[in-house]
C-alpha cells in the first residue's frame, strides 16, 4: 500500500512539474515547483524531539531547495491517502477540514538554492513557491519582531500564519480562533522537528508586530501572522 501511495504522490508531483515548465513556456509561471519531499526519513520523531535546540546564530551556508521543500511541506504540505482515486489529505489535522493554515518563505539572495531574495507563499497543492514580493526583506523583517537583529541574519524564515474567518465560518468566533492557532502551533511544532532530523537549526519568534510585518513582508491582510521561524545550518 506505501509503496502504492508512493508511486501515487509520483504521478502527482509529475503532472505539477509538466503543468508549470508549460506555464513557463507560454510566459506565464508565477510558481516556482519545489522537489518531491520525502516521506521516510532516517531520524525518529524521538530524536528529533530530544536533540532540538533554540538557535540565534546560523552558518551563512544556503539552504538546499529540497530542504526548503521539506520544511514547507512538513508545516502544511499533502499527502496522498488512497492510490486509487488519489485522494489526498494535510500533514496537519485541521478542525472540520476549513484549513487555515497559511505560510510564507522569507530569504535573502544566496540563502535559499534557486530561489532570489523575496518573500514567497507556499501553494501546498502543488508544492511549489509563489512570490508576493521581491528583494531581500529580512532586515525590515527583524525589525518588525521588535529589533531582533540576529533575525536578519538567518538564511531563511517560514512565517506561519492563521485565515481565522476560515475556522470561524465553522466553528464561530471563538472556537474559530482558537482552533487556529492550535494549527499554527501544530505546524511550528512540524517545522522544528523536520529542521532537527535535517541537521538544521531553528528558532520560533512569537514578539511581532503585525502591522510592522505586513508591510515589511507584503503579506495579504486576511492572513494573521502567528509565529516566524527561522531556519540554517549551525556556525
Amino acid at each position: 500500500m506505501r509503496s502504492r501511495a508512493l508511486h501515487v504522490y509520483t504521478r502527482i508531483s509529475v503532472s505539477c512539474a509538466l503543468t508549470l515548465t508549460l506555464a513557463c513556456s507560454l510566459g506565464h509561471a508565477t510558481e516556482t515547483a519545489l522537489p518531491r519531499p520525502t516521506l521516510d526519513g532516517s531520524v525518529s520523531v524521538e530524536k528529533a524531539m530530544a536533540t532540538r535546540t533554540t538557535a540565534r546564530a546560523y552558518s551563512t551556508d544556503p539552504l538546499t531547495i529540497a530542504d526548503v521543500g521539506q520544511l514547507l511541506w512538513a508545516g502544511n504540505g499533502i499527502i496522498p491517502t488512497d492510490a486509487v482515486s488519489g485522494a489526498t489529505k494535510r500533514v496537519i489535522p485541521s478542525a472540520r477540514k476549513t484549513y487555515p493554515i497559511e505560510l510564507y518563505l522569507v530569504c535573502g539572495e544566496g540563502t535559499a538554492q534557486h530561489l532570489a531574495a523575496g518573500v514567497y507563499h507556499y501553494e501546498p497543492e502543488h508544492h511549489a513557491l509563489r512570490k508576493i514580493a521581491d528583494g531581500d526583506r529580512r532586515k525590515p523583517m527583524s525589525s518588525a519582531c521588535k529589533g531582533q537583529s540576529w533575525i536578519a541574519k538567518a538564511p531563511v524564515s517560514v512565517i506561519v500564519g492563521a485565515v481565522f474567518t476560515r475556522a470561524e465560518a465553522t466553528s464561530g468566533p471563538e472556537r474559530g480562533i482558537n482552533f487556529g492557532v492550535m494549527e499554527a502551533g501544530n505546524a511550528n511544532q512540524n517545522i522544528l522537528l523536520q529542521a532537527r532530523a535535517l541537521g538544521l537549526e531553528t528558532n520560533t519568534v512569537g514578539g511581532i508586530r503585525d502591522e510592522d510585518l505586513y508591510k515589511a513582508l507584503q503579506l495579504p491582510s486576511e492572513v494573521r501572522p502567528i509565529v516566524l521561524v527561522t531556519v540554517g545550518k549551525k556556525p
